[in-house]
């Protein structure tokens, strides 16, 4: 099963550090992997193994990867079924898993975070 970031009317994104938190009861992480508006980044570092249901990704500006504007998918997550279920999949916010996103002048930028429950079969 595939899923994927979206970012909405984003501005001058310039580096991210992502703290994703997911339910693994039903779900195992395969993969995770750059989607279309962060395929030129040339720093893209992920750990999967972060914590029991926790991701971490950092992706950060290059020659490659300029500031993005615009709204598109980010970042591609794989995850297989382990049992049926609901699982909940969510932006960690606080610390000491804080998601920060940066502009090019590494200012922070606001964001609102929409999470999600998907059924697991």
């Amino acid at each position: 099963m595939d899923l994927y970031l979206y970012i909405e009317d984003m501005q001058d994104l310039s580096g991210m550090e992502l703290h994703l938190s997911y339910t693994s009861a039903p779900l195992q992480i395969i993969a995770v992997n750059p989607a279309n508006m962060l395929l030129g980044s040339s720093t893209f570092y992920k750990d999967l193994e972060y914590g029991d249901g926790m991701i971490r990704i950092i992706a950060a500006n290059s020659d490659n990867f300029n500031e993005i504007n615009g709204t598109g998918e980010i970042v591609q997550f794989t995850f297989t079924s382990k049992e049926a279920g609901s699982a909940y999949i969510m932006i960690q916010t606080t610390s000491p898993y804080l998601t920060q996103l940066r502009d090019s002048a590494n200012d922070t930028l606001q964001f609102i975070v929409r999470n999600a429950i998907v059924d697991v079969y």
